[in-house]
């Protein structure tokens, strides 16, 4: 039986370097004979967590968030994927709102008293893309994130991140930003030699992690 794989994407551009390196890592995994899906988050139609704790009533234990909209069914895809795929650019040295949002929709997940309703062995993956040169610059925040996910039940998440990214139309130049001189040759020449190497990395994780 093929193992499922199911990419959260959280990056609002279709086609980015986030996107890029999700699809890669889907591509991946399908060539091990995983079968795959894409979700474009932004695209979603949801409401963020109301803080209710309906989820953790005891009345309503393992029924899941209250809340009906187009995070119900995707419960149950990530329920029944063997791998789940969590892909955002850096926004704001955090994950991207659209990202962040269905994230804490996963309060559900969250362990109490050493159950949760993910079923044990559920490996992840997270996938960072950001415009700054030094890949610890946000680790922090990846680094909770996965510790998040573990709360959660996931398995601890491979990561991969890449750096140095030009994530909108026009160059460094085109922006009222505090940019050094040079930026745009450098992140250009990032773009031809490292980033197919992140692609490369991308496409090894969903072999990997689809194949164990």
């Amino acid at each position: 039986m093929s193992k499922k794989v199911i990419a959260l994407m959280g990056s609002p551009r279709k086609n980015g370097n986030t996107d890029t390196l999700v699809k890669e890592v889907l591509r991946g995994a399908a060539e091990a004979g995983a079968e795959t899906r894409l979700v474009h988050v932004a695209e979603l139609n949801m409401k963020g967590c109301q803080g209710c704790y309906s989820c953790k009533q005891r009345e309503r234990a393992g029924q899941g968030c209250i809340l009906e909209d187009d995070m119900t069914p995707l419960y149950r895809e990530i329920e029944e994927a063997d791998v789940v795929v969590f892909g955002s650019p850096v926004y704001m040295s955090t994950m991207s709102a659209q990202l962040k949002l269905v994230v804490d929709r996963l309060f559900p997940y969250i362990i109490i008293d050493g159950k949760g309703p993910l079923p044990k062995g559920k490996r992840c993956a997270l996938i960072f893309t950001q415009n700054q040169t030094d890949p610890r610059l946000f680790a922090g925040h990846f680094d909770m994130t996965a510790l998040l996910l573990q709360f959660m039940g996931f398995e601890a998440p491979e990561v991969l991140v890449s750096v140095d990214t030009i994530g909108y139309k026009g160059s460094p130049d085109t922006l009222a930003l505090p940019e050094p001189e040079g930026a745009t040759e450098r992140k250009n020449r990032h773009k031809e030699t490292e980033f197919p190497r992140d692609m490369q990395r991308a496409h090894e994780m969903g072999k990997r992690l689809a194949g164990q």
